[in-house]
């Protein structure tokens, strides 16, 4: 480009000094060279006697999370509406509310801890963290040596999703008379 600039550009500035030589003829730009073309893997592999092709990846989306996209969106399709939690928790313990339900037993100390919750019915259920519990489909995220916290999520008034903690603590005299056995050393026989 420069050089077909330079090439109209000189005979008028030549003219303009009051040169009376006519210009040169203008000079045809050489072919440009072709560039080489790529070395075909495969016929070099199969030369060398290396018959494995070469390796190409391919990204296959399914099954994995959008990295772009913000988690608190993909809770908010969850909690869309009442029928969309009730699809999601067909647990057996999503019957119940969660003040119906008893936490009986917590087995803490180690990587996943294992609690004990009784339904109004008296049966039952071992629940680790993120089982599902209550009617709002909220899920275990913690649990401690004498309590569990479910998290729910529930729409605020700007309609946005908010997560509300809610615990259920072991009953008082069960964490007392049970402390009260190991420190006194003392069975039941």
């Amino acid at each position: 480009m420069r050089r077909a600039l330079l090439t109209l550009l000189l005979p008028a500035a030549l003219a303009a000094c009051g040169n009376d030589t006519p210009p040169p003829p203008p000079a045809t730009p050489k072919p440009a060279a072709e560039a080489p073309k790529p070395a075909d893997t495969t016929a070099a592999a199969a030369a060398t006697g290396d018959a494995s092709p070469a390796f190409v990846y391919a990204y296959i989306p399914s099954g994995k999370r959008d990295p772009f996209r913000n988690p608190l969106d993909e809770l908010s399709d969850r909690v869309g509406g009442d029928a969309v939690i009730q699809t999601a928790c067909n647990a057996p313990l999503c019957k119940w509310d969660l003040d119906q339900l008893k936490l009986v037993g917590v087995v803490s100390g180690m990587s996943n801890p294992i609690a004990m919750v009784e339904d109004p019915a008296g049966v039952g259920y071992l629940v680790r963290r993120n089982s599902f519990m209550g009617k709002k489909g909220g899920r275990v995220t913690q649990i401690k040596h004498d309590s569990l916290v479910v998290t729910e999520i529930v729409r605020g008034g700007d309609g946005k999703p908010h997560p509300n903690d809610i615990p259920l603590h072991l009953a008082l005299e069960q964490v007392s008379s049970g402390d009260q056995d190991l420190l006194e050393n003392e069975g039941s026989e």
